[in-house]
């Protein structure tokens, strides 16, 4: 994979796969501009309001801000060999946005399942060229807590990770913020969000249909969302965070999902428009052999089907990874000569980058490297082993 490396603003950023060719004059302006809000004391006088009482930012710098961000938007340009989805443009019967998805009202809208396993979970998306309308239909959001947030115009700048539209149960006002990296403007804070960036956007969340429902709606020339061109985004529908116990004993809170949809580091990308032509190749479950020992398997959104790659009479390792973990560097070629020297080892790699990362929360992955090890008999020998020293440990002693 290419990696761009942009200096500026007296720190690195690193965007995967080419996403931005940023004019740098533009970069400058926007930290400017940023600068001149976040410092102003019109701005800090307003943060101290209650923010369940404030309307949407009317400040002046603001409004310039929003100007360059839509030029900068319209040079985004999708990583090679990256598919877009396309989200329909409708001329007329468009959602009637209070938190119930009624039968008929999302037809013709982009559907995309993002739940995990066999639970269905979708998200429609549509536009009428002026608003773009988004809803989630969490089956599973019966009794657990949920929240839906849609993220987009993913690491625009150094400064900006992204923005964001999010609701939670029973909310009838959507919130809307940027995430920036405020220590560049002299702020003691670091990354930190900007708020009710948005004055039109709407949204709302019901239970009426007897499990959680969210519709929301925003403006597109106040997201700086382009037709006809491609934008970033990160879907998440969140829920109770759970205790996980890592290999050392140390206990910590992995947040979990229902839904997801891309990432921070593999956004998905999505388009509106009604001529865009997209490459229509989608990731599938498959295995690919590397070698009569090892392969690479890429699950899907399903939770991996053990038994099916697990080799009888022989240790089978599974080896969940990403490219930008360092220790899996070292632990991978050390797992590949293995398989590669024993006639009793089968190694299968799972690469948590390959599909937005979704393996991670469908086979509850905390970390990485994690490994999974099957003993000759089919059985468990060791079970999600994080990080690098204990999984080293248990290699010197089995082999």
């Amino acid at each position: 994979m290419k990696i761009k490396i942009i200096i500026t603003l007296g720190f690195f950023v690193f965007l995967l796969g080419g996403i931005l060719e940023a004019d740098p004059a533009l970069i400058k302006q926007l930290s400017e501009l940023y600068k001149a809000k976040l410092t102003s004391p019109a701005y800090q006088d307003w943060k101290q309001v209650n923010h369940r009482t404030m309307e949407g930012q009317s400040f002046e710098e603001e409004r310039q801000i929003k100007k360059v961000i839509s030029q900068m938007t319209k040079q985004v340009n999708v990583p090679e060999g990256k598919p877009v989805s396309v989200i329909p443009i409708k001329t007329s019967n468009f959602p009637n946005v209070d938190g119930k998805i009624q039968e008929g009202e999302w037809e013709g809208a982009l559907e995309i399942d993002i739940g995990y396993g066999d639970v269905y979970t979708p998200i429609y998306l549509l536009s009428d060229s002026k608003r773009l309308y988004v809803a989630a239909d969490v089956i599973q959001g019966k009794t657990r807590k949920t929240s839906f947030f849609f993220k987009y115009h993913i690491d625009l700048t150094p400064f900006l990770r992204r923005e964001q539209v999010n609701l939670y149960p029973g909310s009838t006002q959507l919130q809307s913020s940027r995430l920036v990296y405020q220590k560049e403007f002299g702020i003691s804070f670091y990354w930190n969000y900007d708020s009710h960036i948005y004055r039109n956007a709407r949204g709302a969340g019901s239970r009426a249909s007897g499990h959680q429902q969210y519709e929301l709606v925003i403006d597109l020339s106040e997201a700086n969302i382009h037709r006809d061109v491609p934008f970033s985004s990160f879907i998440q529908i969140g829920t109770d965070s759970k205790k996980m116990v890592l290999s050392n004993g140390r206990e910590y809170q992995k947040p979990m999902f229902l839904g997801l949809l891309g990432s921070n580091i593999r956004p998905h990308w999505f388009v509106i428009s009604d001529s865009y032509i997209s490459d229509p190749n989608n990731v599938v479950a498959k295995e690919v052999i590397e070698h009569p020992h090892i392969s690479k398997i890429n699950p899907g959104r399903k939770v991996i089907d053990y038994e099916k790659y697990v080799v009888k009479g022989a240790y089978t390792i599974f080896y969940f990874y990403t490219d930008w973990c360092k220790p899996c560097h070292v632990l991978g070629p050390r797992l590949e000569n293995l398989a590669k020297s024993r006639e009793d080892v089968y190694v299968r790699k799972i690469d948590c980058d390959v599909i937005d990362s979704p393996e991670n929360m469908a086979n509850d992955i905390a970390g990485y490297p994690t490994v999974t090890i099957f003993g000759k008999n089919g059985q468990i020998l060791h079970d999600k082993v994080i990080y690098l020293e204990p999984i080293e440990k248990i290699l010197d002693e089995m082999f």
